[in-house]
């Protein structure tokens, strides 16, 4: 499975945010560094993944309950 071809990697398989960054190392080959971002904006969320595709890394978005929740939290966002 190469997670880099846009197609998802499977979060569900990954008990910890430690063995995602392990499986994906096994899968490359190599030693990654993950982009974890704060989705604090659309703006942000855009320059992201605009940076991420630029280089080909995996990202990860972390969001606060605050942020992100059922209700839409501060940013105006759900889970969706």
């Amino acid at each position: 499975m190469d997670i880099f071809n846009h197609n998802t990697f499977a979060f569900k398989e990954a008990k910890s945010a430690k063995s995602l960054l392990d499986a994906a190392c096994k899968v490359l080959k190599r030693n990654i560094t993950l982009l974890c971002i704060s989705p604090i904006s659309r703006e942000t969320v855009v320059a992201t993944l605009r940076a991420a595709k630029s280089i080909n890394a995996p990202i990860i978005f972390a969001a606060s309950l605050n942020q992100i929740d059922i209700n839409g939290g501060y940013t105006g966002w759900t889970p969706k």
